[in-house]
């Protein structure tokens, strides 16, 4: 009996438990929604996008660095907003432009001046919303928006533009255009990108040239440094600053660098090909300028070219011969051929060779040459002098003379020498030969007939 009474309290727990339960679950019932609209919107509810409100969308009258700016902190659905938005207001301004062009259709006179006017400032208006469209989209697609988004929105002003530039008569044009070029928004601020952009350019050309006169300054406290590699290398300093700020300018003023610099890389293949000439004679010029076997000024023989170095490029060398011609060698001649420099040395010896005749006085000849060497003004007294009997030629007797001079004196003691030596001869009786042949002839017998005799 009490088994059975456990039994029956555990059974009427059991129930009781099971009654509560329920209970609260009918209770908590009307607390949610079940129903399959309820399930559909619950799991929609993280994808739908809070509309926009218009007092968030930039002022159509903002400037276009406001206007910018107020994009910034967008996001990339909130940025499609303001671009339908902003689409129904250039939708609005070109419906107002095509009621105007469909009026002056049948209109004359100065209704017709008046609505060509108010046509003329409704397109202005129009291709600056059509300008600050540009940032939206250029704006959205930084944030991630597809291309194809994008590109719905500006074949939409694309096609505006061209059909209305079709629709409209010329008057009408000239006005538009008069009335964009003197905006603030239009021709205003092209005119004032313009001078920015010019005076950014100049900047660039100024700190350039400051930095390449830094450049060449401190390379002339390099002493074992050529002229040609300083030139070379400020000229490569200059360049790279002018090339790194232009850049950075255009960049700086919203032109986009990066497709041409992309071309320039993906061509850089073709154009090292095509130029391997070219490139041959930089890598030239520049063994030229670092090993240093000539400078700027000096006299040289190179490539069969004989003269003074005007210039040297990367690609080529100027040279002026002695009878005034300029001769361009590219470098891989040069530096391929024997290259000889006349300045590398401060002084040089004057070779000289004079014949006498058999008959003279040796000694006389040198005591001449001598004296001559020792009274011109421009002969060195070291190194001595050389003055001896180098060949018994088949005509005369030649006597070298071997005097010293400075590098830039060559020519004058050569010339004057050449000629004091001739008047001195001739006045003390030495013989300058001609060249000489002794032609000795054998009789021989004949007979009665004239014909030689066996």
């Amino acid at each position: 009996m009490s088994h059975f009474l456990k039994n029956s309290r555990k059974s009427v727990s059991s129930i009781n438990w099971l009654i509560m339960a329920l209970l609260l679950a009918f209770l908590a019932v009307p607390l949610v929604d079940i129903t399959p609209s309820a399930i559909a919107q619950d799991k929609a509810a993280p994808d739908a996008e809070e509309t926009l409100p218009s007092s968030k969308i930039p002022s159509v009258d903002a400037s276009e660095a406001e206007f910018g700016l107020r994009l910034v902190h967008f996001t990339k659905q909130e940025l499609k907003q303001v671009a339908e938005a902003w689409l129904k207001v250039t939708q609005e301004q070109t419906k107002h432009a095509a009621d105007i062009n469909i009026a002056l259709a049948s209109s004359e006179g100065p209704t017709a001046e008046r609505l060509r006017a108010d046509l003329a400032r409704g397109m202005v208006r129009r291709q600056i919303l059509f300008e600050k469209m540009e940032l939206i989209l250029q704006e959205w697609e930084a944030k991630g928006a597809k291309p194809e988004d994008v590109a719905e929105y500006r074949n939409y002003t694309t096609a505006v533009v061209r059909s209305e530039l079709r629709a409209t008569d010329a008057k009408t044009l000239s006005k538009w255009f008069l009335g964009w070029l003197t905006s603030a928004e239009g021709g205003g601020k092209i005119a004032l990108w313009l001078l920015s952009l010019i005076g950014a350019l100049f900047l660039v050309i100024f700190l350039a040239k400051v930095v390449t006169g830094f450049v060449k300054r401190a390379l002339f406290k390099v002493p074992e440094m050529s002229n040609l590699l300083r030139e070379f290398a400020s000229k490569v300093a200059y360049w790279i600053i002018m090339a790194v700020g232009i850049v950075i300018a255009l960049s700086l003023f919203g032109i986009d660098m990066t497709p041409l610099l992309a071309v320039f890389g993906g061509a850089s293949f073709i154009i090292g090909f095509a130029m391997q000439s070219t490139l041959s004679n930089l890598a030239s010029g520049l063994l030229l300028m670092i090993t240093k076997p000539f400078d700027v000024g000096d006299v040289v023989d190179a490539a069969g070219v004989s003269g003074m170095v005007q210039n040297v490029s990367i690609v080529s060398t100027t040279i002026l011969t002695f009878d005034n011609q300029v001769i361009v060698v590219p470098n891989t001649k040069v530096w391929d051929s024997v290259i000889t420099n006349v300045n590398a040395s401060d002084i040089r010896r004057v070779d000289l060779t004079f014949g006498i005749g058999y008959d003279d006085d040796i000694e006389l000849a040198r005591k001449t040459l001598s004296d001559l060497v020792s009274e011109h003004p421009l002969v060195l007294d070291k190194p001595e002098p050389i003055i001896r009997v180098h060949e018994l030629a088949d005509s005369s007797v030649n006597i070298i003379c071997r005097p010293w001079a400075k590098s830039d004196d060559y020519w004058d003691v050569y010339w004057d020498l050449m000629q004091q030596t001739k008047e001195r001869f001739d006045a003390v009786g030495l013989s300058i030969p001609f060249p000489q042949r002794d032609v000795h002839v054998h009789p021989t017998a004949t007979s009665a007939t004239g014909l030689p005799a066996e």
